[in-house]
């Protein structure tokens, strides 16, 4: 997700991302994206990749968190798996608030491993 939208995540070129275009879904808005997947299938976990936070584009990040705090919100029966870049405590107090399983990336340890 990047800028509050569902984007096109192709081979790590994160400047071309364009919203998503798919036949589940007309829109890009990331609940509509979620409903989508869930009518297809009980999908019981879900993975979101907050660019904006992995980018460090914004601080303290609040364009996708808003976002997925609806997406929690909305679909309780969901655990959400966050990749939110998180690489210091700072950076996992923002999402305290959420009830979701941190994805924690190899390239972010060195600074958040006394922090665990």
């Amino acid at each position: 997700m990047l800028n509050g939208v569902v984007v096109h995540a192709k081979e790590g070129a994160r400047q071309y991302y364009q919203p998503i275009q798919s036949q589940l879904s007309l829109s890009y808005q990331a609940i509509d994206i979620v409903n989508a997947l869930l009518n297809v299938y009980p999908f019981s976990q879900l993975y979101i990749a907050d660019l904006n936070a992995i980018q460090k584009l914004n601080s303290p990040y609040t364009s996708n968190l808003t976002v997925i705090e609806s997406i929690q919100q909305q679909f309780p029966q969901l655990t959400l798996w966050l990749d939110a870049g998180i690489s210091s405590h700072k950076e996992l107090s923002v999402w305290q608030t959420l009830k979701v399983r941190h994805v924690i990336g190899s390239e972010n340890c060195t600074a958040i491993v006394h922090y665990l």
